[in-house]
């Protein structure tokens, strides 16, 4: 099963939580995005340390794919249509190339349940 993974399950993922691992190993396959790296970084850096954060950077940099026109327009419109849930550019960026690439998008995010195709871990 292909996912495309939110910085919340990245996150999740990196502090060691079991409910998330699985997503993380073979046979399942992961993408995220340059914006998704950067916000993972971050939140890492500041909520977990240096350390881990770099073991991130250093596993999420291969998953890296680079959306299409055609993606970033659709995610900005997802975007401003679900302005109210609060999603940042990385949210409706992934949930939308998730969309347009037949692939789950895993969260640990409650702004996405009940959203087609998402996988909601807690």
């Amino acid at each position: 099963m292909s996912y495309f993974y939110d910085t919340s399950a990245i996150y999740e993922y990196m502090i060691d939580n079991p409910d998330v691992a699985s997503y993380f190993e073979e046979p399942h396959e992961g993408k995220v995005s340059l914006l998704v790296i950067m916000e993972s970084y971050f939140m890492l850096l500041k909520k977990a340390g240096e350390n881990i954060a770099e073991e991130a950077l250093k596993m999420l940099f291969p998953l890296m794919v680079i959306p299409t026109k055609t993606i970033i327009r659709k995610a900005m419109k997802f975007r401003l249509e679900n302005e109210k849930r609060g999603f940042s550019y990385a949210d409706a960026l992934g949930y939308t190339y998730a969309m347009e690439r037949n692939m789950r998008f895993l969260t640990c995010d409650n702004a996405f349940k009940g959203l087609p195709n998402t996988v909601f871990v807690r």
